[in-house]
């Protein structure tokens, strides 16, 4: 019979005959740190497999997305009860404007006026040619209802046709100068007027 190798059969009952394999790798290595003890000096022998640690992980992600939801709604109850809502908008009712009685206009043939007249009407044009134009209408009504207040400021005011506006102008100024000092009062009520001429 062939002499029995006692030695090689008990190795293998003792921590310090047995080898340990290795494993070459880039990510192998790096990995075998994790099964070596946590607190070597103090010989507790805790290590870490690496199906442990990713259960870890996954329950470190989860308890920190619940802690995350649970500010979010404690934020948004607290910014719903805080802010102060505006109260609701009542629309606004417009009350429709008393209809005007319509009267018609009747034509009448053209009396031959003096020229003598007519004269002195254009001299006073050309005598005082700038004037402040207020406003513009697509009707002659809508400016007619403005001149009692231009009247009431103390200017004169006429209705001039543009295309197919009607030019509501106020007073007449012999200089460009003398119509500036007196659109400054006109702009208080009516922004947007300029000067013009006739």
């Amino acid at each position: 019979m062939p002499p029995l190798n006692t030695q090689k059969q008990q190795q293998e009952l003792f921590d310090e005959f047995v080898v340990v394999k290795k494993t070459r790798g880039r990510f192998f290595g790096v990995l075998n740190k994790f099964n070596k003890p946590i607190f070597p000096q103090h010989r507790l022998n805790m290590s870490l497999s690496y199906e442990t640690l990713i259960i870890i992980l996954i329950g470190a992600v989860l308890v920190a997305s619940i802690i995350f939801s649970l500010g979010v709604e404690r934020g948004r109850s607290l910014n719903s009860s805080d802010v102060e809502l505006p109260a609701p908008i009542q629309p606004v009712v417009v009350a429709p404007a008393p209809a005007e009685p319509i009267t018609p206009i009747v034509a009448e043939a053209p009396k031959p006026a003096p020229k003598a007249a007519e004269a002195p009407k254009n001299t006073a044009a050309a005598d005082k040619p700038y004037t402040i134009q207020v406003a513009s209408y697509r009707t002659r009504d809508l400016a007619g209802r403005e001149i009692p207040k231009i009247k009431a400021m103390g200017y004169s005011a006429d209705i001039m046709k543009k295309g197919d506006y009607f030019i509501l102008c106020a007073g007449s100024f012999a200089t460009e100068d003398a119509a500036k000092q007196a659109i400054a009062a006109i702009k208080k009520k009516y922004k947007d007027c300029i000067i013009r001429k006739r």
